[in-house]
C-alpha cells in the first residue's frame, strides 16, 4: 500500500536552503540505513508501529522513530498517525523487487569504500588522484577482487541503474545494420539483451573481466538469449573480441582517465570490422545550472575512481585521439546520448 504525499515544502531562505545542501551526507546515511534494514518492505502490505518495525529490524524503538520521521519530512514513508508509518512512492523504490527499484544504488551509496575517499576530498582537488587509491591502497578494480561481496552489490546497483536507461538507449540508436555487437565492460548483460530482443536478427559478444563474467552467466541464460551471446573475459586495456560490426560501451568510458579511455577506445577500433563502429553511451556534460546531479557524481568519480563526466568537445578529442571521428551524438529517452564513432 502505497501513500501519496502532496504537500511540498516552502520555499526556504538562502541561508535555510545552503544549511539543506549541507545536510546532504545525512540525508544519504539515513536512506541507506532504511534500505539496509529493508523498512520499505516491512510496510507493503500496510502500516506499521515503530516498536514493531524496531522488533523485526533489531534497532531501538526510539532512534528507530527518529530515523523514519526524519525520511517522513522527506517524503520517504508518511506517519499516517503517531508512531505509525506507512509506504510511499518513494519509500516503495526501496524495495528490491519493484520496477525501477533503486534498492542496489541505496545500498552502494552508504558502503565504506564509496562513503570514505571524501574524507580525503581535499587529496583529490591538489593531487587530481583519486582518494581511494590513498586511502585503502590499491584502486577500486583491485579492492572489488579482493572484496567479492562489494563487488557483486555493485554490480547488482549498476544492473538495477542499467535497467531503466537500457531500453532507450536500444530503441534511440539504429542497430538493424549491426550482425554482431560486441558489450564491452557489459557488466552482467542487461544492455546487450535488451537490445538484442529488439533486434532479432543480432548476435551478442558480452566482454568483461572474469569474475564479472562468470556472474554474469545466470543472467545470460535467464534471459533466454544464450544461443544468440558469446560470453569472453578479458581485459579491456588489452584487447577486446576482434572481428565484429560494432562495439558499444555503456558507463566505462566514464570510469578512466583520458590516457586509458584512448587506449579502450584504440582498442575497439583496431578489433571492429572495416567500415565498424564503435558506440559510447555515456550522459553529455551541459555548461551552467544544467545537470546538477551528473556533476555531483563527476565528484564522486574525482575521488573513488581517475574517471570523470565529460562534455562534448572532451569526448570529441577522446575519439580523435583514438583515430575515429565522432559523428553523430544520437539523444535517447533519458540522460544518455549514444556518440557514434566511425574511422576518420
Amino acid at each position: 500500500m502505497v501513500h501519496d504525499t502532496k504537500s511540498g515544502p516552502p520555499a526556504l531562505p538562502p541561508q535555510a536552503l545552503l544549511l539543506d545542501m549541507l545536510c546532504g551526507m545525512m540525508k544519504t546515511q539515513a536512506i541507506h540505513e532504511a534500505a539496509r534494514l529493508q523498512i520499505a518492505d516491512l510496510v507493503k502490505d500496510g502500516p506499521k508501529s515503530t516498536v514493531e518495525l524496531a522488533e523485526a529490524t533489531g534497532t531501538d524503538p526510539a532512534s528507530l522513530y527518529r530515523l523514519l520521521s526524519t525520511l517522513a519530512s522527506l517524503d520517504i514513508f508518511v506517519e499516517v498517525e503517531p508512531d505509525y508509518f506507512a509506504q510511499t512512492p518513494l519509500s516503495n523504490l526501496l524495495r528490491p523487487d519493484v520496477h525501477g527499484s533503486m534498492y542496489d544504488v541505496t545500498l552502494i551509496h552508504g558502503e565504506q569504500w564509496q562513503w570514505r575517499p571524501w574524507e580525503a576530498f581535499s587529496y583529490s582537488l591538489e593531487t587530481g588522484k583519486p582518494a581511494f587509491d590513498s586511502m585503502f591502497g590499491e584502486d577500486l578494480w583491485n579492492y572489488f577482487a579482493k572484496h567479492p561481496i562489494d563487488r557483486e552489490r555493485f554490480q547488482k546497483a549498476m544492473a538495477g541503474f542499467s535497467a531503466q536507461v537500457d531500453m532507450p538507449i536500444a530503441i534511440g540508436y539504429d542497430f538493424s545494420s549491426i550482425h554482431t555487437l560486441v558489450d564491452v565492460g557489459g557488466g552482467y548483460g542487461s544492455l546487450l539483451t535488451t537490445i538484442l530482443k529488439a533486434n532479432p536478427a543480432m548476435q551478442g559478444i558480452l566482454f568483461d573481466s572474469p569474475a564479472v563474467i562468470e556472474g554474469a552467466r545466470a543472467h545470460i541464460e535467464a534471459s533466454g538469449l544464450a544461443n544468440r551471446c558469446t560470453l569472453i573475459a578479458g581485459d579491456v586495456l588489452e584487447a577486446v573480441p576482434a572481428g565484429a560490426d560494432a562495439y558499444i560501451l555503456k558507463q566505462v568510458i566514464k570510469d578512466w582517465d583520458d590516457l586509458h579511455c584512448i587506449r579502450i577506445l584504440s582498442n575497439c577500433r583496431q578489433a571492429m570490422k572495416r567500415g565498424g563502429k564503435v558506440l559510447v553511451a555515456e550522459q553529455v556534460l551541459l555548461p551552467g545550472r544544467a545537470m546538477s546531479t551528473s556533476k555531483l557524481i563527476d565528484l564522486q568519480l574525482m575521488v573513488v575512481l581517475s574517471g570523470r563526466e565529460r562534455y562534448e568537445a572532451q569526448f570529441r578529442r577522446l575519439f580523435e585521439a583514438a583515430g575515429l571521428q565522432l559523428g553523430k551524438i544520437w539523444p535517447t529517452k533519458s540522460l544518455y546520448s549514444i556518440l557514434e564513432g566511425v574511422v576518420r
